[in-house]
């Protein structure tokens, strides 16, 4: 005989709404995914001599795995905050939380992680052609991560803008088309006909410290890696950067340029700008030629920069 049996426990959910707080400040930064941030514990084998013995295993260290977070290029100012931080080569330490909530914004989870630092941020790229969300992906390291249950609160935090927190979300949404890339000393109007920005990452390697009587190691930031710079422009308008590329491999002294990537929500509102310093242009590299390709002829333009700085809500 069946018997029926009663759900008796805690309400089942479908988390689909994420965010982050940082420091205790409310104000709360929407993810668009979470990943990673794991606790495990490595497992130590000892061989016993003895017979009846055999294998003997044990838990060891603790390690807590890094954590992706995934958010929209208008992300809040706290989050922008310490990620210049970072950027600027400060690294600077944050205590916070990941939060989970249900359809309705109540808060489910919550996973605290204490004296965590960036260890890279990926940005997008920006297509002319593309017109899907531009997100930013950080990856955080923390020393330590603990489960805990949430409050209950409602984490649709109303937005600096004023107004209805949907709306606003939508006039914050940075399409991956709408950009503008501008190279100091080029004419407004061929780079106004740049097509597309490659995907770009500021990153610094994590080292951990194994002090005596901690659990889990100390991590330190090393130096920041500065990356490379890839944009397209047509043929016709890349004249500019082929006389600085020739005089560069004529051995002429090239003049070190600087750069800057807009990008605009959509409602062409400026959300922020990324600066680019020391720019040197190392490579001019056109298009395959191709008697079946129909489509405008572009030029790939790689530069080497030595700062990067991120101006959020073109502030």
């Amino acid at each position: 005989m069946t018997q029926s049996q009663s759900s008796t426990g805690p309400e089942l959910y479908s988390s689909a709404q994420f965010a982050i707080e940082l420091d205790g400040d409310k104000s709360l930064t929407s993810l668009r995914s979470i990943d990673g941030g794991h606790a495990k514990t490595e497992i130590l084998t000892y061989h016993s001599g003895t017979k009846n013995l055999g294998v003997l295993r044990q838990n060891g260290k603790r390690k807590y795995e890094d954590i992706k977070l995934v958010m929209g290029m208008a992300a809040g100012p706290a989050m922008w905050n310490w990620m210049n931080s970072f950027i600027a080569g400060t690294c600077e330490r944050r205590n916070g939380a990941l939060v989970a909530a249900d359809k309705n914004y109540v808060e489910k989870a919550r996973r605290l992680f204490k004296e965590a630092i960036i260890s890279s941020i990926d940005f997008p790229s920006f297509n002319s052609t593309d017109k899907n969300p531009a997100t930013v992906t950080v990856t955080v390291s923390p020393e330590t991560m603990v489960y805990t249950v949430g409050d209950g609160g409602n984490i649709a935090a109303p937005d600096p803008d004023g107004g209805p927190t949907g709306e606003n979300q939508r006039q914050k949404h940075v399409s991956a088309c709408n950009f503008h890339f501008s190279y100091h000393g080029a004419s407004d109007g061929a780079m106004k006909r740049v097509t597309k920005v490659d995907a770009f990452s500021v990153k610094t390697k994590i080292v951990e410290y194994h002090h005596a009587g901690r659990h889990e190691p100390i991590k330190l930031a090393g130096k920041v890696e500065w990356p490379n710079i890839a944009f397209y422009l047509p043929e016709i308008e890349a004249q500019f950067f082929i006389d600085l590329h020739t005089k560069t491999m004529s051995g002429q002294p090239a003049p070190i340029g600087a750069a800057e990537l807009s990008y605009f929500d959509n409602n062409r509102r400026p959300r922020g700008v990324v600066e680019f310093e020391g720019c040197r242009i190392f490579s001019v590299a056109p298009d395959k030629h191709d008697a079946t390709n129909e489509e405008v002829r572009q030029v790939k333009v790689e530069m080497a920069v030595e700062s990067i700085t991120v101006k959020p809500k073109g502030s």
